[in-house]
């Protein structure tokens, strides 16, 4: 069962053949003009004892369905669908922080000392942009590579050849010719790209791109991919296309994992076009099969090694997430309420429940894209309030009160809040419910704070456990672009998922100076694609954390 990763309660159990069957009975009108009826007295269990059974039937019949009711339309008085609530409840919380901060109410709970929305103040977050007259921005080369013991490499193309002036498609078939030489001077397939992120300098193009991007993936689950448009300033002069691919050398296909959402659903959008919702690889390198595993012709790849491979670490690439409605692949209509508000939650949940979905349990960071704004005062409370979003959903459901102790809360109140105990430990559609003091007996739910190490706080100190919780929520960062996909109004992209870890297996480290060298801005940097860089020389103070596992 863990092949297919029923493990703890997760998949349906569904067969076909030998060892049982699945029958289905009955459906909606529309696909099924009759249902199978067996009677209680024409069916009997036969128990063959070790725990097998089977059903015997000695009569079956097919009861026709009224097409048309007297008013000639058809009968649909058998067939309710639930329509389930677009927000869980996680995110109806940080849609209600997100609308309290908006009316103006700093003292919500978790958000106090947030600086006012106006150009006067400096937020505690970098979100401030600076103008490309301020800075002189890096130049993109193919870069070389690293010795040959390296896990992944960054591969970055420029679109435009020197002063020679191409058209976009020119340029971005170009761009895919030189991904293919280069992977096969690596003796690499193109399932080594694990994730993609493609600077256009107009999103008009991106049809147009996608049909050549496209042509390099042939094989099921393409990389995860981020799209952004930054206009005509930010790229050089005769370039209108940049693409960075992560490439893991390493990376053999069965160790690789992939997330396509091919239908539409109230789950999470669906993909449309060459890409993955998520790509999940081991994060550390495998360790080296045991031969005694490969006996009684067990083939490499197999089961034991599909064991072997769930029990370790794994980063997940996930695909930037904006707020299309998943049902009908729409965004939501500017004229819904708190329509800023709305998609900046969300997008969130997508991620969420992708990263749910992937196994992740902890992200090393994020940033949220902006389109551009023509006020400074409107992009900066637009970045307070996606920060103030990524806070909210670590510290639900703490987040309502944050200082009391959990058993100061009415235990009606858990049990009225959302699913029963056994959806919120096995049903992976709720697994976002677990939390508080319940994060043992929920190994999936995101965030694990089982996960980072520092947090042994007694619990009865409930509220140094809610700072502990503070000072360790991931990095955010906020990016201002030319553009989205759809003209969405946010897209997030976390650049990491950790899945599959064990408790305290990760950890927090601090690096301060006071200036920082080229090396570590140069890292730094990638965090915060989008957004220029003034370099090492202007950086008076700077503080870099890293998790490390």
């Amino acid at each position: 069962m863990r092949r297919f990763g029923v493990a703890g309660g997760r998949g349906s159990i569904l067969g076909e053949g030998g060892e049982f069957e699945t029958l289905v009975v009955d459906g909606p009108p529309s696909l099924f003009k009759g249902r199978i009826v067996v009677t209680d007295e024409d069916r009997r269990v036969i128990r063959e004892g070790g725990g097998c059974a089977w059903l015997s039937f000695r009569r079956a019949d097919v009861v026709l369905k009224d097409e048309l009711d007297h008013a000639g339309k058809l009968q649909t008085d058998a067939l309710a669908v639930q329509v389930p609530g677009l927000l869980d409840p996680r995110f109806e919380d940080v849609m209600q922080c997100l609308l309290t901060l908006a009316a103006g109410d700093k003292q919500q709970p978790g958000f106090a000392n947030l600086p006012p929305c106006d150009d006067s103040n400096n937020p505690g977050v970098a979100v401030g942009a600076l103008s490309n007259a301020e800075t002189d921005l890096p130049k993109c080369q193919l870069p070389s590579l690293p010795p040959s013991s390296a896990a992944s490499q960054e591969w970055a193309y420029l679109g435009g050849d020197g002063g020679t002036s191409l058209t976009v498609e020119e340029q971005t078939v170009s761009i895919v010719d030189q991904i293919r030489r280069h992977l096969e001077e690596c003796a690499l397939p193109a399932t080594a790209i694990t994730n993609s992120v493609i600077v256009l300098r107009y999103m008009s193009d991106f049809p147009l791109v996608n049909e050549h991007y496209g042509s390099l993936f042939h094989e099921p689950n393409p990389p995860s991919r981020v799209t952004i448009s930054c206009g005509g300033e930010l790229l050089p002069t005769n370039a209108a296309i940049a693409v960075y691919l992560t490439v893991q050398l390493h990376l053999q296909p069965h160790e690789r994992r992939g997330l396509h959402v091919q239908s539409r659903s109230y789950w999470a959008p669906a993909n449309i076009g060459p890409y993955s919702q998520a790509i999940a690889f081991p994060l550390l390198p495998l360790p080296a099969a045991n031969p005694a595993a490969q006996q009684d012709g067990e083939e490499e790849g197999e089961p034991r090694q599909g064991s072997r491979l769930s029990s370790l670490p794994l980063a997940v690439s996930i695909a930037g997430q904006i707020p299309l409605l998943p049902a009908s692949m729409a965004l939501p209509p500017p004229s819904t309420p708190h329509y800023v508000e709305l998609q900046i939650t969300l997008a969130l949940q997508h991620l969420w429940r992708v990263g749910i979905e992937m196994h992740v349990r902890w992200w090393t960071s994020v940033v949220a894209y902006f389109p551009a704004m023509s006020s400074t005062k409107t992009m900066q409370h637009r970045a307070l309030l996606a920060a103030a979003a990524w806070k909210a959903a670590h510290l639900w459901p703490d987040l309502d009160d944050g200082e009391n102790a959990p058993d100061e809360r009415d235990a009606s109140d858990d049990d009225d809040a959302g699913p029963d105990i056994w959806d919120r430990r096995y049903n992976a559609q709720f697994m976002t419910y677990g939390g508080g003091n319940e994060e043992e007996s929920f190994p999936l739910s995101l965030p694990n704070w089982s996960i980072p190490k520092g947090l042994d706080v007694n619990d009865n100190e409930t509220r140094l456990l809610f700072k502990s919780k503070v000072a360790k929520i991931p990095f955010f960062f906020a990016a201002e672009v030319e553009e989205l996909p759809r003209q969405a109004g946010v897209e997030w992209h976390a650049h990491l998922g950790l899945a599959e870890l064990q408790s305290r297996s990760a950890t927090l480290y601090s690096t301060m100076c006071d200036k920082a060298s080229s090396s570590t801005a140069d890292n730094c940097r990638s965090l915060a694609l989008g957004q220029p860089w003034a370099g090492p020389e202007d950086v008076d103070f700077y503080k870099c954390l890293t998790w490390g596992i």
